[in-house]
């Protein structure tokens, strides 16, 4: 896909809530856009990138002989029903 066909909406200035340099950076660049308070979404091109990396990150592990391991992930409702109900637990 050519850079004139993607979405790359980019910034000027950074929104006043991104205090961190490297959040500032992904919001003006185009990478990240906010969705509500604390959830971000990938645009193409942070998504792209991303790929990137992880390709990178596999290649070299795999080099050096690592084995890939995936843990499995208990989301909280189905934590809930083994423990009687979402409502009972206690987060802390």
């Amino acid at each position: 896909m050519r850079q004139n066909e993607m979405l790359i909406p980019t910034l000027r200035e950074a929104p006043a809530e991104a205090d961190a340099a490297g959040h500032r950076w992904l919001l003006r660049s185009g990478m990240i856009r906010q969705l509500a308070a604390g959830i971000y979404s990938y645009l193409p091109l942070g998504r792209r990138i991303l790929l990137n990396v992880e390709r990178i990150v596999r290649e070299e592990m795999d080099r050096a002989g690592v084995r890939k391991y995936c843990c499995p992930l208990c989301s909280l409702p189905n934590c809930g029903k083994n423990l009687g109900g979402i409502h009972n637990m206690a987060l802390n």
